[in-house]
């Protein structure tokens, strides 16, 4: 029976290599055992093709993360790099395959474009009902407010200071942001304060409200992508974990990039999104504590 062998560390599109006779390689003829001393880092295992398949199924759905905002500019550079695979009303898929039967899917509402990685099989209708929870989405206007000022939990801390907690409101319910730091006796201080929070707060318009970016690349999945497609290891730096779930409000995923050394940290508010991130980690290296 015909065996193949992969990598357990993580989820990729396909297989290190493939044992016709079940036990030695096509192309060197080295056992298992042999080809784990050669890969020292990996964690080589031998599945069948059945397990083989669900595992690409796997990695074909970790790649089809939720619609984020592009440019204008952006969606008419890709519909004229070349010709689109498919085409309909108001969305395109762009004329080069991601990966297998997966491609680029660019949509445009009346308010802003949007790109995502979808199957080119989908049908018509069902890229239009995408569409069109977009344009419901952008009909959604959370609203920006803050509780009470707090007096400094630490009043040894020098320079002494308070915080006001800040709140987005969606659908009747109250999300905490982050604390705005105030009264630090520095203007300066207080202004880089005001700037960072408002930075944060564009960064959650920008996203919808999804999720906001609080250090590294500015989009959640093209980062993931960026780090399994260069190899890099994502090292959790907060007691051995990366994600971090906050009295159910928020889920906190942060760490650094191993291989370069780059902080990441995004603070995550939409169940889609973060069950599209927990499906993106399986691609990624994830060095385990």
């Amino acid at each position: 029976m015909i065996r193949y062998v992969i990598d357990k560390r993580r989820i990729a599109g396909g297989c290190l290599t493939k044992m016709s006779d079940g036990s030695h390689c096509d192309y060197s003829g080295k056992t298992l055992e042999q080809l784990r001393s050669d890969y020292p880092a990996a964690e080589l295992a031998v599945v069948d093709r059945q397990t083989l398949m669900r595992r690409q199924r796997a990695f074909d759905r970790a790649l089809q993360t939720p619609f984020e905002r592009i440019s204008q500019e952006a969606f008419v550079r890709a519909f004229e790099r070349m010709p689109p695979e498919r085409t309909g009303r108001d969305w395109f898929f762009l004329g080069e395959r991601y990966h297998g039967t997966l491609a680029y899917l660019f949509a445009r509402t009346e308010h802003a474009c949007y790109r995502s990685v979808r199957d080119t099989r989908l049908a018509d209708s069902k890229i239009a009902a995408m569409v069109q929870a977009l344009q419901q989405q952008e009909h959604e206007h959370p609203v920006i407010t803050h509780g009470k000022e707090i007096l400094d939990p630490l009043p040894t801390m020098q320079p002494r200071m308070n915080f006001i907690p800040v709140f987005f409101v969606s659908g009747g319910r109250r999300h905490f942001i982050n604390m705005l730091a105030v009264r630090s006796g520095s203007e300066q201080q207080d202004r880089e304060a005001r700037t960072r929070m408002a930075s944060q707060i564009a960064s959650l318009r920008y996203h919808d409200f999804r999720y906001m970016t609080l250090a590294g690349e500015t989009n959640l999945f093209d980062f993931l992508r960026s780090a399994a497609r260069n190899d890099y290891t994502l090292m959790p730096i907060s007691r051995g974990r990366l994600l971090h779930v906050v009295k159910r409000i928020f889920v906190d995923f942060s760490g650094d990039v191993k291989d370069v050394g780059a902080r990441f940290y995004y603070r995550i508010y939409d169940s889609d999104t973060l069950e599209a991130l927990l499906h993106t980690l399986k691609i990624v290296y994830i060095q385990k504590p």
